[in-house]
């Protein structure tokens, strides 16, 4: 069990265009915010997964300015908050990792920060919890 008396900052990578799931995904809706398994995107899904307040302090989410709207909209739907940050350009998951574990000091220092990618699906959302907690 995580005895860890700071709260976790999720970091969700959802900048990425899903090249490989075309003609699904596209540059205009990418696969993660698209409800290919259920019926909330997978961006939605991984919200709902962090929305622990006892446990995760507000999600990051690292995106780019054409899917900012997404972003920010698919919160909103399912009344959870997410601070959007944009990439000024495409740099792949390290460079966004870095940036988020910056602010994420910045807003509190010492944090721990779980990075996820925003397009995965995990179908046992409690086993997910329970392996966070360890």
């Amino acid at each position: 069990m995580n005895t860890y008396t700071r709260k976790i900052t999720p970091v969700l990578l959802a900048g990425g265009a899903g090249s490989r799931l075309w003609p699904v995904s596209r540059d205009q809706l990418p696969k993660q915010f698209q409800p290919l398994v259920g019926n909330l995107s997978t961006y939605q899904q991984t919200l709902q997964r962090v929305g622990d307040k006892g446990l995760y302090a507000e999600p990051l989410v690292i995106t780019n300015e054409d899917f900012r709207f997404f972003a920010r909209r698919q919160a909103e739907e399912i009344d959870l908050p997410a601070t959007v940050v944009l990439e000024p350009a495409r740099r792949d998951s390290a460079a966004a990792m870095a940036a988020a574990a910056v602010l994420a000091e910045r807003r509190e220092p010492g944090c721990l920060v779980l990075a996820l990618a925003a397009d995965h699906v995990v179908l046992d959302a409690d086993k997910f919890s329970d392996a966070v907690k360890l």
